[in-house]
């Protein structure tokens, strides 16, 4: 071997050597009374420690993944463990209040959420709900499970209250509100809780998917609507055919706007947007003239661009921000283990962690990135004698809707499904999310780590993430486990999957990749 390669590999231990001294003796300053250990690794000394960061330079943080493209790294991991309680009730001061009793809702949705023991409010909603109820273009943006659903919808029944017993006339197909989705599945959960919540009110709600328009259009039902809940596609066509008018409409609820600003859906929401009269300033009082429909819009994630995307349907300035501390945050409430395996061995590893949640009676969602994959989870579980459905962008409409309902009755523990079930879903009583795919960007970890901990969540959860060594999987682990380590904000957090897709496919080794991927599916 060269003198100078020599010299150099041993520079580079002795360097290594000095990063670990410093390292241990950093992590022997800590008070071993408070000695609380945040990430286990399976090689112990690069552990980490609650209040190891003020002892850290940024130059000496070494990752447990820093060497995962190698394919002796197979066999090691890393766990990043539940360090608190759930972030959505977190002390927000004590000009905040806390309780539902607290905010500024009417005496009769009071006493329906105290009926069904909602007493305390997160965060989101303590932050949101005044704001929204103040008539003001709204971007509400907070943490996967933190009760967002609620934060909007509370408000919108209370402003129809209110508008209903100013104005009493009969509306037939003509809404006050409409809640816009990507998705049937959310649609459907988003209208049961609103229908919950309106038993005993007098607003009527109704639910509109993409199913069966031509009969829709043909021979409509004509009912009083007030609350109209509904994927954009039936929406759109309804409302185009004028199956419901929207001449007295006063809010537009845009959920998951991160999936539907992005530029799957951009021109399709802007197309539906533009048919309203919208709100282009906020009301500066309780006396204020509005000037169109208030908008309002919800999700985990922000697109980096919104400004240019709501240009030419919304002004920017005329969107009041509410964002939850914890958005864009790893979930400290949940325990995340990431295990460095060969790719032949995937499927051998997904069948032991499926068989010991089937032994202990656990729900589990199985996540990949493909639908072949995703069906062929489901084949090769059903097989070795574990109820599995499948959920996918390929399932027909029809059986993703049957399985879905099967499952939340409980007749099976688990569901394997790409990213359409990582959006929106209120997955309360699921155990573990195992990431047989690992997901190729930011928006889609957040999410599917969200189908765990959720606020009212019969368990917290944990997450299991099955990484290969190829780069694309191997430089998101890394950035992961770095924010973890610094307790930073999660960087290029981008929900526009459509444009960060075809921006790496323009990238060498991603198409090599992604066939990687299906012919080890088919080998399989």
């Amino acid at each position: 071997m060269p003198h100078n390669i020599q010299r150099r590999m041993k520079d580079n231990l002795k360097r290594k050597e000095k990063v670990q001294e410093r390292h241990s003796e950093r992590i022997e300053k800590i008070d071993s009374t408070n000695k609380v250990p945040l990430i286990l690794c399976k090689n112990q000394s690069l552990n980490h420690y609650r209040g190891l960061n003020q002892h850290l330079r940024l130059e000496e943080i070494t990752l447990a993944s820093r060497a995962w493209t190698h394919r002796k790294a197979t066999g090691d991991y890393f766990t990043i463990l539940s360090s608190k309680g759930n972030p959505a009730f977190y002390d927000l001061g004590e000009n905040n209040p806390r309780f539902f009793e607290d905010l500024p809702l009417n005496q009769e949705l009071k006493d329906i959420l105290t009926k069904r023991s909602l007493k305390v409010a997160t965060n989101v909603q303590v932050l949101a709900i005044p704001e929204v109820l103040k008539g003001k273009n709204t971007l509400i943006a907070a943490e996967t499970g933190s009760g967002k659903t609620l934060a909007y919808l509370l408000p919108v029944i209370q402003q129809i209250l209110e508008m209903k017993a100013a104005d009493p006339q009969l509306r037939v197909n003509r809404p006050l509100a409409i809640i816009v989705t990507p998705g049937r599945e959310l649609a459907q959960q988003i209208f049961d809780v609103a229908e919950d919540l309106c038993r005993a009110l007098p607003v009527k709600c109704n639910f509109v998917t993409g199913g069966s328009i031509a009969r829709k259009i043909t021979r409509p039902q004509y009912d009083e609507v007030d609350l109209l809940v509904g994927t954009l596609g039936g929406l759109s066509k309804l409302t185009t055919f004028g199956v419901y008018g929207t001449d007295m409409l006063a809010h537009v609820v845009i959920d998951e706007a991160d999936t539907m600003l992005d530029d799957s859906f951009k021109d399709h929401t802007g197309r539906y947007l533009r048919r309203f009269s919208l709100q282009t300033e906020n009301p500066t009082d309780e006396n204020s003239v509005r000037t169109g429909a208030q908008v309002t819009l919800v999700g985990a994630t922000v697109p980096k661009d919104l400004k240019n995307i709501l240009a030419d349907k919304l002004p920017i300035d005329a969107l009041e921000e509410i964002r939850s501390p914890y958005t864009h945050r790893i979930m400290p409430n949940v325990t995340q283990k990431f295990l460095r395996i060969a790719m032949i061995k995937k499927g051998d590893v997904l069948l032991d962690l499926a068989r010991q949640d089937f032994k202990k009676n656990l729900r589990t969602l199985i996540f990949s990135n493909k639908s072949e994959t995703c069906d062929w989870i489901n084949f090769y579980l059903n097989e070795n004698g574990i109820p599995t459905y499948s959920i996918s962008g390929k399932t027909p409409r029809d059986v993703r809707a049957d399985a879905y309902e099967r499952y939340r009755q409980g007749e099976g523990n688990v569901i394997s499904c790409t990213d359409i079930a990582s959006r929106g879903l209120d997955t309360l009583d699921v155990h573990h999310v195992i990431n047989f795919d690992f997901p190729l960007n930011m928006s889609d970890y957040i999410h599917r780590v969200g189908r765990v901990g959720r606020v009212g969540a019969k368990v917290t959860g944990h997450v299991t993430s099955l990484v290969t060594k190829h780069h694309l999987e191997v430089d998101l682990v890394q950035k992961i486990e770095f924010t973890a380590r610094k307790t930073a904000d999660l960087p290029n957090v981008n929900a526009n999957i459509k444009r960060i897709i075809a921006a790496r496919l323009k990238k060498k080794g991603v198409e090599t990749y992604l066939e990687d991927n299906e012919n080890h599916t088919e080998k399989l």
